[in-house]
């Protein structure tokens, strides 16, 4: 078995599977002129082949802000300056399952 495999539930407990889906375990927040960049990482448990299951992490990027309405909205593009700043939240998030999966 791997380090990443584990036999039974994944002992986080709390929560249905319904619940478990829409949470983030973690997430990263950076403000960005007129609004903020999101990166929510989720973890999922997955049967393996030969019985037993792992632990993944999966992560989702979004932009935040306040349109004229005084309403939030997400979308999924960044202005010119953003990428730099949602690179450097990828790469703790990238930092962050890592030491994750090294507890394992």
């Amino acid at each position: 078995m791997s380090r990443f495999q584990r036999n039974g539930s994944n002992g986080r407990g709390g929560g249905t599977a319904t619940q478990d889906k829409k949470r983030p375990v973690h997430s990263i927040r950076r403000w960005v002129g007129g609004g903020s960049i999101e990166v929510a990482i989720f973890e999922k448990e997955i049967d393996v082949q030969g019985g037993g299951s792992m632990v993944t992490y999966f992560a989702s990027a979004v932009k935040s802000y306040k349109d004229d309405k005084g309403e939030y909205q997400n979308v999924s593009v960044f202005n010119p300056h953003e990428p730099v700043v949602l690179a450097h939240a990828l790469n703790e998030a990238y930092e962050w399952i890592n030491a994750q999966t090294d507890r394992e």
